[in-house]
């Protein structure tokens, strides 16, 4: 293999006649300034505010060489491998910003294994998504494209009575479960093994799944030795869930995430729930989950959104809560879902850990 022998930091040279780079990307120039966007605490636990490529070099090599190609090349920095790509036959370095001396690279040929050892799954898959996603508009969800349909219905109707005829009219559009395609069993199967892995690795004992829904995925995850209480604001959802999927250590109860008192847990679950509110009533929500007591926050996010959107409740749209208004810090680790919906267009859709003391309080978002 030949590697060109001039340094190739940042973005790398490319020179007439190049074939054009995929995945939308124009140019090295382009794929780096989409790879800055994309890396964060989330792909890298090393990742700095005034060095946004510290520790992101494994994880980056990956996806490039995913994206297009080539080689993936390692070299010793410091008494740690570095990695990096080998494009078109030339060294390619997307990540060489961080150190502050120039690299002596050995060019020592490594694999995608080597790689794997320095990240994780969840992060490559994240930052290959927000690569991806950037700059590339997303399609309207189901959710949001029936909400659109049929708004006139909803004028007048507080957030429990806009709830409950979404449930009645079955508006998400899954054909397995009323609490839409995200909560079919075939779009949480990579969910249902990281989440019970994750719930162990934390030493969870017991879990509010609010809300919970129709219950339909969550049956089929692993909940041994947690004692799980699922709550929703839809009362016949409740009433469905007793009759069918109660028992000793699961229990189901109403409750409004916003209004009601919330008992203390070690781990609240709220996925695709703030996607569907308004920002008050996320704000609302926050500050009552953070009054429970309760330890951990496991909730939906969409990292490569740059700028969240209002809506009012009961629609749709997806939401980044790192981003303004809510400013979240850095997760504790980000469950990637593997979303395939719209063509891939929600791909970021994640997971996300956060202790409930770390979250800012309403008047600092």
């Amino acid at each position: 293999m030949v590697v060109a022998s001039g340094l190739t930091r940042y973005y790398g040279a490319r020179h007439n006649g190049d074939p054009p780079l995929t995945a939308g990307c124009s140019s090295y120039l382009d794929l780096y300034r989409r790879l800055q966007q994309s890396w964060s605490a989330e792909t890298s636990s090393k990742w700095q505010c005034d060095n946004p490529a510290a520790g992101q070099c494994a994880v980056t090599a990956l996806v490039v060489q995913e994206m297009l190609g080539g080689d993936i090349l390692k070299t010793d920095v410091d008494g740690a491998w570095h990695f990096y790509n080998c494009l078109d036959g030339r060294r390619v370095d997307f990540t060489a910003g961080q150190f502050v001396s120039p690299i002596g690279y050995d060019d020592i040929v490594s694999n995608r294994d080597e790689a794997f050892n320095e990240t994780s799954a969840s992060q490559y898959e994240l930052l290959r998504s927000c690569v991806t996603l950037l700059g590339r508009e997303r399609s309207p969800a189901l959710a949001e494209r029936r909400f659109a349909e049929r708004r006139q219905e909803f004028i007048g109707l507080d957030r429990a009575a806009r709830f409950k005829l979404i449930y009645q009219t079955n508006l998400w559009g899954a054909k397995s479960s009323v609490s839409g395609v995200g909560s079919e069993i075939t779009a949480t199967q990579k969910l249902r093994k990281e989440l019970s892995d994750l719930l162990r690795s934390l030493g969870v004992r017991t879990v509010l799944d609010l809300p919970c829904g129709d219950f339909s995925w969550m049956a089929e995850t692993d909940l041994d030795d947690i004692r799980y209480l699922g709550a929703d604001i839809v009362p016949e959802i409740i009433e469905a869930n007793l009759l069918k999927h109660s028992k000793d250590d699961r229990e189901f109860r109403r409750m409004d995430i916003v209004e009601d008192p919330i008992p203390r847990h070690d781990l609240v679950l709220c996925r695709d729930c703030f996607v569907h509110f308004s920002f008050a009533q996320i704000n609302r929500a926050i500050e009552n989950i953070k009054r429970s007591g309760s330890k951990w926050l496991l909730t939906t996010t969409f990292p490569g959104i740059r700028q969240n959107r209002d809506i009012e409740d009961g629609d749709w749209r997806p939401l980044n809560l790192r981003s303004a208004p809510f400013l979240f810090p850095s997760p504790d680790t980000t469950l990637n879902e593997g979303c395939t919906e719209a063509g891939g267009d929600y791909s970021d859709k994640s997971l996300a850990l956060w202790s409930i003391d770390s979250l800012p309080v309403a008047h600092e978002r």
